[in-house]
């Protein structure tokens, strides 16, 4: 699937979000009925070492094997699974690690085992590492370099890749659009949760669309008929569900019947 059929085949439907962690292919298909689009992961590519090993025990759906042949195959189970418990349905992995090397191996398994495409996290708050510039770290000014490094390495791929950003931390987003602008990202996904008013930030969205040239993927409190259209006419191209999903199975199903 080319990059054009690929962006038709998201317009104007949900998505379900990754949550670290969880989002395997059994948790997808369990809640990913009505879905254009299902995130595995987030996972993470990292050696199997001394310093990492009580965080893949206390989190084994989150970490990836290390072997770059048994990593492609566990994804291949994965697409598989989802596969046969969705149908046709497109599906990203959404990626993190602590080297780009390793990052970069991720997505060449998941492209290799099938996958539509991947979505670099520059999201999450995982400590100790995003606070040492890793994750939703690599968003702040002082990590940026790290940030292009990683993503000029993964948008020389051939997959389509994405950069998904968390909208509460205190960064200028057009900036780091700007600095991202001489590499092939094929698009952004920005969570646009407003935590005080309970919404997405439809400013926000308004403000950064032009920004965006290619996909813009918008999740966060989109929980309505109402929330999702109005994204949608703001130029987003899919929008996600991530917490409702996991409270209740059936949610995006029946949301993508009232839209």
């Amino acid at each position: 699937m080319n990059r054009y059929e690929l962006r038709k085949r998201l317009s104007g439907h949900l998505f379900l979000a990754a949550i670290f962690n969880h989002s395997d292919g059994e948790y997808c298909v369990a809640r990913g009925q009505g879905a254009g689009m299902i995130q595995l992961g987030t996972m993470i590519a990292a050696p199997r070492t001394t310093e990492y090993v009580p965080w893949r025990n206390r989190w084994p759906k989150g970490f990836l094997p290390d072997d770059a042949a048994v990593m492609r195959q566990q994804l291949a189970a994965e697409i598989a699974t989802v596969k046969a418990g969705l149908g046709d349905v497109v599906v990203c992995l959404s990626v993190a690690g602590f080297e780009a090397e390793h990052v970069v191996m991720e997505a060449q398994a998941f492209q290799e085992a099938g996958g539509d495409f991947v979505e670099l996290n520059v999201h999450g708050g995982l400590q100790p590492w995003a606070d040492q510039g890793y994750l939703q770290g690599m968003a702040l000014p002082r990590y940026r370099q790290r940030l292009v490094v990683w993503v000029e390495r993964l948008a020389a791929l051939e997959i389509p890749l994405v950069v998904k950003f968390n909208t509460h931390l205190d960064v200028d987003y057009e900036q780091a659009c700007h600095d991202l602008a001489h590499l092939s990202v094929w698009g952004y996904h920005f969570n646009v949760r407003d935590e005080a008013a309970k919404q997405p930030k439809y400013n926000f969205v308004e403000m950064i669309r032009p920004c965006v040239k290619g996909v813009l993927l918008c999740s966060g409190y989109a929980w309505t008929a109402e929330a999702v259209r109005r994204l949608l006419a703001l130029g987003v191209d899919s929008v996600g569900l991530a917490q409702p999903a996991m409270d209740d199975p059936g949610f995006i199903a029946r949301l993508a019947k009232e839209i």
